[in-house]
């Protein structure tokens, strides 16, 4: 990716998967840096933006310009959202619809395959996105998609196997848009659920979660 230097890895909990691979990487441990929100209290209401700025202190110390959220769990605070206005990412595995609180990895793609198999209608793929890091879960506008085709027999962990390659695909595709200068929202998505439908994604969304309670 021209002109990008990886200068951070942020983590929220030290068994994080990315840790491994960012040292694997040559990242050096210095830059490595993991910020466990748990360490901020739920009940204290200055506890968002403590953790905000935990986060920030990494950001600004190495003038961090733009950032991607790949894997991050946590609901980022919004005053490091705003140190990066429309420069700061996520990854998500599926369309935004089948986005919010608790929806991640292959919680998704079981909501998809569940909602696939009640809708009304042949429905024959779904997406992987990248979006602006939003306030709320997901919410974020869409700069960039692929869509992932799934058939009939399909298992969730099936489905999971043909979109993370899209994934990273995607995000690295990004990446490139960004050093270019060219990242746009996208206007031509065809959404994957339709009016009238509203009922069934939030019935497969709370069989997602359900499912796979442990991942």
């Amino acid at each position: 990716i021209p002109d990008t230097e990886l200068a951070l890895v942020i983590a929220s909990c030290g068994t994080a998967g990315g840790i491994t691979r960012a040292r694997n990487a040559g990242i050096s441990e210095k830059d490595i840096v993991v910020i466990d929100p748990k360490r901020f209290p739920k009940k204290d209401p200055l506890a968002p933006s403590v953790f905000g700025e935990a986060i920030l202190k990494e950001l600004k110390v190495r003038g961090i310009t733009v950032a991607m959220q790949n894997g991050w769990l946590p609901l980022t605070p919004t005053n490091v959202i705003e140190h990066l206005p429309k420069a700061f990412f996520n990854q998500h595995p599926g369309s935004p619809e089948f986005g919010g609180k608790g929806m991640h990895g292959i919680r998704v793609h079981a909501a998809v395959r569940h909602f696939a198999d009640h809708v009304h209608r042949v429905m024959t793929h779904t997406h992987v996105i990248a979006q602006y890091v939003d306030p709320e879960f997901d919410k974020g506008a869409v700069v960039r998609y692929e869509q992932v085709r799934i058939y009939p027999y399909d298992t969730p962990e099936d489905i999971q196997a043909r979109a993370l390659p899209k994934e990273h695909r995607n995000s690295i595709n990004l990446l490139q848009d960004v050093a270019k200068g060219r990242v746009q929202e996208v206007t031509n998505r065809i959404p994957i659920v339709l009016p009238g439908e509203e009922a069934l994604l939030k019935d497969a969304i709370a069989h997602g979660i359900r499912a796979y309670a442990n991942n």
